[in-house]
């Protein structure tokens, strides 16, 4: 989905949701665009399956308006909504053949028998079915399933289209099939997608804007590179993605560059002046393994860098990447995670003792504590 094109097509405008004493959604502001895949991605009880139910009209709102195309939906019954959900378990019907399962919602729209069967024909053929349309549920393979759902989701063509974790019952490797096959489609047919997910590198698979969650409340929306380079909190910093985070407090703001106090010395990094950080306010540095480098303990420091001498604790061959951890001389508590390709060069350095870490500043994104 290009900017140019972007147009709200839900909208969550302070929404919150209550059981009794208990607030699962507080003051909830989200906008999903037409045309986009918009990833919801959170902990268990964070209230990201929550708002798909609020939207879907499963459960009302305690406060607060749902908009589609800028009216008010709040009251609007569940089959007077365009939209369509994929469930965890799929919800199919075992007594029908998958041409009958995916037919079955033009079917009680009465639709004329011609269009149903030529429509169920194509989206079989879409979901690649079309040779199992004579089979049941019970005949198919976990992700055959997940694609009769999924047929049965979007042959009424929806305005959007709600996943509610619809991977999470699949082993790795199908999961990750079907995470292709997912992004594929919705290209294909253009239809926005809103999916829910506890599951990091799934939601980076998947989305163009990613909504992080965490009780009840919204912790960043964005893409997932800028997310996943620029995290704008704490939180963020911690579940998205691993991180090296270090503390300190702010010595010295110019423009959008840090210098922060840390067990480690002085170090600089880029912030988002948006923050107001002023000296004293305290931070964290934070820097993504795979963008550390480790030198021999003897071999020139590279220019505009910062680099830390230390002991290499530990490494751990993980197929294609080796894990090295890092304990700087300065302060042998802090561990320094770094990743690099599983090659002779990474396995050398894991049997060197000293070595040094290296990262740019350019690499380096500070936020508050």
């Amino acid at each position: 989905m290009s900017s140019g094109e972007s147009r709200t097509l839900v909208e969550l405008c302070g929404v919150a949701k209550t059981y009794g004493t208990a607030r699962v959604l507080q003051d909830v502001n989200l906008t999903v665009e037409d045309g986009e895949f918009l990833v919801i991605l959170g902990p268990s009880g964070s209230g990201k399956t929550t708002i798909l139910r609020l939207i879907g009209g499963f459960i009302p709102a305690t406060a607060g308006q749902i908009r589609l195309d800028g009216a008010v939906i709040n009251d609007l019954p569940i089959n007077r909504r365009p939209f369509n959900t994929v469930f965890q378990d799929y919800a199919l019907f075992p007594h029908m053949t998958v041409q009958a399962n995916v037919a079955y919602g033009l079917s009680v729209r009465h639709l004329p028998k011609p269009e149903i069967a030529s429509r169920t024909a194509r989206v079989l053929d879409l979901v690649s079915l079309a040779e199992f349309a004579d089979r049941y549920p019970a005949q198919l393979s976990g992700g055959q399933r997940q694609r009769v759902a999924l047929a049965r989701a979007i042959v009424c063509q929806p305005r959007l289209v709600l996943l509610d974790e619809p991977l999470a019952a699949l082993d790795v490797d199908l999961r990750h099939q079907m995470q292709v096959f997912l992004k594929e489609i919705q290209r294909r047919i253009k239809t926005t997608f809103l999916f829910i997910t506890h599951d990091q590198e799934e939601a980076i698979t998947l989305a163009d804007r990613i909504c992080v969650m965490d009780h009840g409340r919204i912790m960043q929306v964005g893409a997932p590179r800028d997310l996943y380079d620029r995290p704008g909190n704490a939180h963020v910093a911690r579940f998205f993605g691993e991180n090296n985070l270090i503390a300190g407090h702010v010595t010295g703001v110019s423009g959008s560059i840090a210098t922060v106090e840390t067990p480690l010395g002085a170090l600089a990094g880029h912030c988002d002046p948006a923050q107001g950080l002023a000296d004293g306010d305290k931070v964290l540095l934070t820097i993504r393994p795979e963008k550390i480098r480790l030198l021999p303990a003897g071999a020139p420091s590279p220019a505009l860098e910062t680099t830390i001498p230390g002991q290499i604790a530990r490494s751990g061959f993980a197929g294609p990447l080796t894990q090295l951890h890092l304990c700087p001389d300065a302060a042998p508590d802090l561990m320094i995670s770094v990743k690099r390709l599983s090659d002779a060069s990474a396995a050398a350095s894991a049997a060197q003792v000293s070595a040094r870490a290296s990262w740019s500043t350019a690499d380096t994104w500070v936020v508050r504590a």
